[in-house]
């Protein structure tokens, strides 16, 4: 499941999470049979820069967050730590952006790469729904989602996938990476790429009633309901933002970054309206 409230909370100067991070709260998501819970981050909170509130942020955002996990990996459950905020230059990080920066996200995942290094119950998902050139499924959006620098439609210098890869193993940390592609859209192709690698649906959730979602997802790519978890497709179920969209993008292998890799997709699509 996802929990949201780290992402935002400590940027907004109210606090860490929203609503209870306790043992208790912990024990209840266990008892729902999950196995994975993604944690959202904010760039500025754990770097603490950029005039974020020093309550939150910095050491103290670190040990919140190094609690929480240690509570939910003691509870059995593994941890998806994924940068869902950030912003270049002086911003505080209040929002999504297009593409990770390089102003400061390769020393976010170096940091917590350290942190985390030798916790194999701990993956690291690099960046929450990247949408370069526009969200299109472009050469340039692929170019710039790989090799960051100047891309299309963007004021900052990104920070590309292989970097943030490159940047996590230079902290000497082997944890799983996860690394979400670029387009909305659904087609027929996920079922072949769960054939070739692990595949991770982040995020699912939808305006629609819940069966929508998962008719969308046990039937995904016309197969039969049940198939695509007999492949060993995995879903992080939606929980505090049941508002977003299930998108997904199932595009050719992006085998050219050079580390094994998840291919994951998240965020909110219109393709389900």
């Amino acid at each position: 499941m996802n929990r949201s409230g780290t992402e935002y909370a400590c940027a907004q100067g109210w606090g860490f999470f929203d609503g209870p991070s306790d043992s208790a709260s912990v024990a209840a998501i266990a008892s729902w049979k999950a196995n994975v819970v993604r944690v959202p981050l904010n760039e500025t909170c754990w770097l603490a820069i950029n005039g974020v509130s020093p309550a939150y942020s910095g050491a103290a955002y670190a040990r919140a967050i190094s609690d929480f996990v240690g509570r939910l990996n003691r509870a059995g459950l593994v941890v998806i730590l994924e940068l869902h905020w950030s912003a270049a230059g002086t911003a505080i990080a209040l929002g999504q952006a297009p593409m990770p920066n390089r102003d400061h996200t390769p020393k976010f995942w170096r940091e917590v790469a350290a942190a985390y290094s030798g916790n194999n119950a701990v993956i690291f998902d690099l960046f929450n729904e990247p949408f370069p050139d526009s969200n299109s499924n472009t050469a340039e959006a692929w170019r710039c989602w790989r090799d960051g620098g100047t891309c299309s439609g963007m004021s900052f210098q990104a920070a590309g996938m292989q970097e943030l890869v490159d940047s996590v193993r230079s902290a000497g940390a082997t944890n799983v990476i996860m690394v979400g592609g670029t387009k909305a859209c659904w087609d027929s192709t996920a079922a072949p790429v769960a054939l070739q690698v692990p595949l991770v649906l982040g995020e699912p959730g939808a305006r629609r009633p819940r069966q929508r979602v998962r008719d969308l997802v046990d039937g995904l790519d016309g197969c039969a309901p049940g198939e695509l978890s007999r492949l060993g497709v995995g879903r992080v179920g939606q929980s505090a933002r049941p508002d977003h969209e299930l998108r997904w993008n199932a595009d050719d292998l992006r085998a050219d970054v050079q580390d094994p890799v998840f291919e994951l997709t998240l965020g909110g699509s219109r393709d389900l309206e």
